[in-house]
C-alpha cells in the first residue's frame, strides 16, 4: 500500500475507491465530488479535452500554456485536476491504467 492510501480523507477528497467490486457505489459518489470541484472537470470527463491546437502552414501547432486564452486554460487546468482526481480515487493495484491514457475521457 502506498502512503496515500494511509492518510485520512477530507471533504477535498475525492472518494475512494478500495475494491474494484465497489465501482457502481463509489461511482455516483465520484460524479457528484466532481461536479461539486469545478463543473468543467465533469465536461472533460465525459465529452473529453483538446488542447487548442490550430494549423499554420498545414501543420498542427501545440501553443504552450502560456499562450492559450483564459477559457482554455481554465479547461486545460479542469482536465488534470479531473485526471490527478481520478488517480487519487483509485485502488494502487489499478493506478497503472491511468499512466496509459492521454486523456480522462479515456480512463
Amino acid at each position: 500500500m502506498g502512503k496515500m492510501e494511509h492518510k485520512k480523507a477530507t471533504a477535498n477528497d475525492p472518494p475512494h475507491l478500495k475494491q474494484v467490486s465497489q465501482y457502481d457505489d463509489r461511482k455516483e459518489k465520484f460524479k457528484v465530488f466532481v461536479q461539486s470541484e469545478d463543473s468543467r472537470m465533469w465536461s472533460c470527463m465525459i465529452d473529453g479535452y483538446s488542447a487548442p491546437t490550430p494549423r499554420v502552414d498545414g501543420r498542427v501547432i501545440v501553443i504552450s500554456n502560456e499562450k492559450m486564452t483564459d477559457s482554455a486554460k481554465c479547461m486545460y487546468d479542469a482536465e488534470k485536476k479531473a485526471l490527478a482526481a481520478t488517480k487519487m480515487s483509485l485502488p494502487s493495484e489499478i493506478k497503472h491504467i491511468c499512466n496509459r491514457v492521454h486523456g480522462i475521457k479515456h480512463v
